[in-house]
């Protein structure tokens, strides 16, 4: 079982990374930067976050590229709106990273006290077999 997800924070825009796309005639990447490149998971998490919630109504495409994260949009949309957008996706990304990291943690728990349980057969089995008569 895999450990728990990390959760990334945003830290701010790439500048350097902003660039014409090609969805439509007036779409450019906005890249946003995040705290460290997010585990695989934490991506599929935050794009169903995305894309189920009002965000995707603004009809902006966003995903996670490696330490950060890509929206679509036009060079007439409101920028602000748009970071303000993604914020809240990530807030609610690491809400439900935490949901599942309860899970996880429980489930590892879980198989600890399984693991140790069978140590304690293989144990007990070994005593037995040192008292077995040939």
């Amino acid at each position: 079982m895999q450990g728990p997800i990390k959760k990334v924070q945003v830290i701010g825009i790439y500048k350097q990374g902003i660039e014409k796309d090609n969805s439509f005639p007036a779409a450019y990447r906005l890249p946003f930067r995040l705290s460290e490149r997010p585990d695989s998971r934490w991506a599929e998490i935050f794009e169903h976050v995305y894309k189920i919630n009002i965000y995707s109504l603004m009809k902006r495409r966003a995903y996670v590229s490696g330490n950060g994260i890509i929206v679509i949009l036009a060079d007439s949309d409101d920028t602000q709106h748009q970071a303000d957008i993604i914020k809240r996706a990530v807030e609610d990304t690491n809400s439900e990273v935490d949901r599942i990291n309860k899970q996880i943690l429980a489930e590892m728990k879980r198989e600890k006290v399984d693991e140790e349980k069978e140590m304690q057969s293989i144990k007990g089995l070994k005593e037995k077999a040192d008292k077995i008569k040939f």
